[in-house]
């Protein structure tokens, strides 16, 4: 399956992925986490920002050139089937291995429900912060570079 084919099966729906599927280059601007409006997320934001630009040569680059960006094949989301409390034990750019544990679920008194172990190797690109988690919840994404 295709780059397009995943992100339109992966988030059906959403606006990148659409445009995808016709041809126009669309990003997804997300830093920070929680909603929260902290003065370094806004900074990364802003370079961001700035960096597509200069990659575009609409405007000059400013700072020190950034790595190119990892190649990836498909992106593994991993989503819960109970309602739980979710406790990851990974972070958002860290490497996981296919079945290393990447977290548990617990009831409400704090009782193991299950492990969690990682679906595909790859890099952690995505993961939920809030506590509280139901049926078909995402837990977290993990991108499968293309090198795997």
């Amino acid at each position: 399956m295709d780059e397009i084919g995943v992100a339109q099966e992966s988030v059906p729906g959403a606006a990148y992925a659409t445009a995808a599927l016709r041809g126009v280059p669309a990003i997804i601007a997300e830093v920070g986490q929680q909603g929260i409006c902290d003065a370094a997320s806004v900074q990364r934001r802003l370079r961001g920002l700035q960096n597509v630009l200069a990659s575009l040569a609409m405007i000059d680059p400013g700072g020190p050139a950034l790595p190119d960006p990892e190649p990836m094949d498909q992106m593994v989301w991993m989503r819960t089937e109970i309602f739980a409390t979710y406790h990851p034990s990974v972070v958002v750019r860290v490497r996981v291995v296919s079945g290393q544990k990447i977290g548990e679920l617990r009831d409400l008194f704090g009782e193991r429900l299950m492990s969690l172990e990682a679906a595909a190797s790859g890099v952690v690109v995505f993961l939920v912060t809030s506590l509280a988690v139901k049926r078909g919840d995402p837990l977290l994404g993990i991108g499968v570079p293309t090198s795997l």
